[in-house]
């Protein structure tokens, strides 16, 4: 068992004691707690909540939370990602389009705004959607050494990851990200936290 698990257990014992060198450690051995499993020790504490597995998955997610710098970092380097595949991909369409003699791309000569914000709403939408499904990174966040986590800390089902890109798409979504915390809105409605990723 970790010091940090004792820790945990300690602070909901009546024996607690706070010693500034040690920190908590028992009063009746005046030690910092050594044991594996159980403490023959421990009376409960009725005054004290336990702490939940929960609740401390949930702190552990809040104190990793990657910030403001590391956000934007991420979304610039994610448009010149999408911009760079976009252009293959583009280039791709024109060759096979030469190879088989037809005119795969003549839709886009004419000029059609709303196409065009269609188009790259889709592209944008499977940029995402598949990279944070399957890896819980973008090509951004494995530059950034940043991740997508529940609160909980765990990888997001395709279902969660599903929702947080469409929410990518509400209107002015960017600014959600203005305050102090580098949360923005796609995180909080889908539950998830861009966190820093352990060495």
């Amino acid at each position: 068992m970790t010091r940090e698990e004792t820790i945990r257990i300690c602070k909901t014992c009546t024996n607690r004691k706070t010693d500034p060198a040690q920190g908590i450690v028992c009063g009746l051995t005046g030690e910092k707690a050594t044991f594996e499993t159980t403490c023959q020790l421990f009376l409960p504490d009725e005054s004290v909540k336990p702490v939940s597995e929960t609740t401390v998955a949930l702190r552990q997610t809040e104190a990793a939370v990657a910030g403001s710098g590391k956000r934007l970092a991420n979304r610039l380097l994610d448009l010149l990602f999408i911009y760079i595949l976009s252009m293959v991909i583009g280039s791709l369409l024109g060759i096979v389009s030469v190879m088989l003699n037809t005119d795969l791309l003549s839709f886009l000569e004419q000029e059609d705004p709303i196409r065009d914000l269609l188009i790259s709403m889709i592209f944008v939408f499977f940029y995402y959607f598949i990279s944070e499904s399957i890896t819980g990174r973008t090509p951004a966040k494995y530059i950034t050494r940043t991740r997508v986590v529940t609160l909980e800390g765990q990888k997001p089902s395709t279902k969660t990851i599903l929702l947080r890109t469409l929410c990518r798409h509400i209107p002015f979504e960017a600014f959600s990200f203005l305050g102090q915390t580098g949360i923005g809105w796609h995180d909080r409605f889908s539950e998830t936290r861009v966190v820093m990723k352990e060495k």
